[in-house]
């Protein structure tokens, strides 16, 4: 590398903050192209590094590539790495160097925009126009852009006639219920509006991806386009309807709200002409997409691929595609048989996956004919405060002209500013907080007390409902782990707060005690319970109960789940939020500027968790910093 980087400073902290894998991955291309230049593998460090947050793909303009990279490296200098910013010459040495065609042991240079063919040797990268790739991800955008094409054709919009006879067929069908009762609507009916209409339409002969912020009714929607196109042909009561999210959680949570919708439909109607979809849909299952396509570990393949994908009598609907990686969205798609049905939803302003790529909000920036956006939120209204703290911020995610959103002290939008000087400071002034904020939480341990494990108690069923209800009134979140603001630190907190109530000091085994929220971080097949999972812990006989909800409330003795696939729950992370909706929130964002966790797609995702109010704790500066930094992957795929 010569003198590029002054006394090699930059190759060095580069090389420490290198993940276990990529440097076994460096590894591996240093014995493949043993005439590597220094220059070379340090950009390459550079992409390990630059993947690790998310990208897929690397523009060769030095000046292009180098933006993202600082980008990055500011963030990761935030967290206290030494300081050292000249990666140009660098970055421009290695680029001239690769595009010489001199790496041909580890890159190969593409035309075309193919995935590789199952017979040939991979390279490590791809170099295809300006864009260096990895190719497994390379690979997985050409079958994306491929499968998607063929699936996803586009329609016409329906005709109002046809939108209004929709909006009445469903109204004829649904409980009428008086909390929908208006000056425009004094029966009561259940009115989807125009736009859900629309898509209930189109989806009798699309494939369609729906998108929408929290409380849109994607789910309603889908919940009638299913209804609506079993009842048009009673043949499609022989396919297989297949029910998939990204995590356990967000499947059970997809399940929960079709049974929800599906509840609202006359009972004239669900034991009468419709009884027979009535039971096809209650009788629907969801899943992890791993477990869809059946994973195998021994091979790290899936059951169902192009080789054998599933049969062509099937819909699916896939939930919350905004987490889904890029490898994992291709892996799907390659599985889809012709003539299949298929329903992506998701909200593109959220979280991405933690794995690589953007997949869903990549398609949904391009024009295109095949999704439908809906606007109008049930959960906030046109006076919703949180409703619109979310639409400021999520108008800066669309734009480039950043414009300050306002922290005005409202009902149920509140922010607190921390203005501590030590960290012994801001710890105290965040237990205040959490005093103050959990009170009511204090009831947990007490309700937790009252619930009998396998004995037919009188009111068990109200107990059981009380104590789930308050376990889902409120959440704090955080963008981090560790620190004063992380969610150990809060939890530990907690813990001591809820100790101080007689029913859990008495109601304890020194780990857990009874009203306790714990977490599954790990999957536990054997016992149908997912990474995601939360529940309360209840005491039998001196002995630890984990009570979850599962269509109706079961029990789980701890001792058979492993201690390590648990955490306490009273604080998760906003990237475990997703998919979740609570009353109440208090949100924890970081206090440096330049964090990479204070972005907007944080903020947006944890301000929309809250039905009724939040209250971040952050600095004015943080918060506009948060709201106007958009972390924008580079993943490459064109439809």
């Amino acid at each position: 590398m010569g003198d590029t980087m002054e006394n090699k400073k930059g190759s060095e902290i580069l090389s420490e903050v290198l993940s276990p894998m990529d440097k076994h991955m460096l590894r591996f291309v240093k014995e493949l192209q043993t005439d590597i230049s220094e220059n070379v593998e340090n950009f390459l460090k550079m992409i390990f590094l630059l993947q690790g947050a998310g990208n897929t793909r690397f523009s060769l303009d030095a000046a292009v590539f180098n933006e993202k990279w600082m980008v990055l490296w500011n963030g990761l200098q935030t967290m206290s790495l030494e300081s050292f910013n000249d990666f140009i010459p660098t970055i421009k040495t290695a680029l001239q160097d690769i595009q010489k065609n001199k790496y041909t042991n580890m890159i190969e240079y593409r035309e075309d925009n193919k995935e590789t063919p199952d017979e040939a040797v991979t390279k490590p990268f791809v170099i295809h126009k300006n864009y260096i790739y990895i190719t497994k991800y390379f690979d997985a955008k050409c079958i994306i852009e491929r499968v998607a094409n063929e699936i996803f054709k586009g329609g016409k919009a329906p005709e109002n006639k046809s939108i209004q006879e929709c909006i009445d067929y469903i109204a004829s069908i649904h409980v009428k219920d008086s909390p929908f009762a208006n000056a425009q609507n004094p029966e009561g009916k259940f009115l989807v509006n125009e736009e859900q209409a629309e898509a209930i339409l189109r989806g009798q002969n699309e494939n369609l991806i729906i998108t929408g912020g929290p409380g849109t009714g994607k789910t309603t929607v889908v919940l009638y386009i299913l209804w609506k196109w079993l009842a048009s042909n009673h043949e499609f009561l022989d396919w297989n309807i297949r029910l998939a999210a990204p995590s356990g959680k967000a499947a059970d949570r997809m399940r929960e709200s079709l049974i929800n919708g599906l509840n609202g439909i006359e009972e004239s109607v669900r034991k009468g002409s419709g009884e027979k979809i009535y039971k096809k849909l209650s009788d629907l299952q969801s899943s992890t997409i791993h477990r869809l396509l059946k994973f195998i570990p021994t091979s790290g393949t899936f059951k169902y691929n192009k080789n054998n994908p599933f049969s062509e009598n099937t819909l699916f609907v896939i939930d919350e595609a905004s987490m889904i990686d890029i490898s994992l969205f291709a892996s799907f798609l390659q599985a889809v048989p012709k003539g299949a049905k298929v329903f992506i939803l998701g909200d593109p302003f959220q979280l991405p996956s933690v794995g690589a790529g953007a997949v869903l909000g990549e398609i949904l920036s391009q024009e295109n004919k095949f999704s439908i956006k809906l606007k109008k939120s049930n959960r906030f209204t046109d006076e919703s405060e949180i409703g619109q703290l979310a639409k400021a911020i999520q108008q800066n995610a669309e734009t480039t002209n950043f414009q300050p959103v306002s922290m005005q002290e409202q009902e149920s939008v509140k922010f607190i500013d921390i203005s501590a000087r030590t960290l012994k400071e801001t710890e105290n002034q965040v237990k205040d907080i959490l005093d103050t904020w959990l009170s009511d939480m204090q009831q947990l341990p007490i309700l937790a007390a009252q619930v009998k494990v396998n004995v037919k108690v009188d009111n068990q069923s109200e107990v059981h409902e009380k104590l789930w209800n308050l376990s889902l009134k409120k959440r704090m979140l955080s963008a981090e782990r560790k620190g004063p603001r992380g969610v150990d630190f809060l939890n530990r907190q907690a813990f001591k707060n809820m100790m101080r109530t007689e029913a859990a000091r008495k109601h304890t085994d020194g780990k857990y005690f009874a009203g306790q929220l714990l977490i599954l971080t790990q999957n536990q097949p054997m016992y149908q319970l997912y990474n995601g999972d939360t529940g309360i812990v209840v005491f039998s006989d001196n002995r630890p109960y984990l009570m979850l909800k599962k269509d109706k409330f079961v029990f789980y003795p701890l001792a058979l789940l492993p201690a390590d696939a648990l955490e306490s729950a009273f604080a998760i992370t906003i990237h475990k939020s997703q998919g979740s909706e609570y009353e109440e929130i208090l949100m924890f964002l970081p206090s440096q500027i330049g964090h990479p966790l204070l972005t907007n797609q944080i903020v947006y995702t944890g301000i929309t968790r809250a039905k009724k109010k939040v209250t971040t704790v952050v600095s004015p500066e943080a918060f506009q910093a948060a709201c106007s930094t958009v972390t924008k992957r580079e993943t490459g795929v064109v439809l």
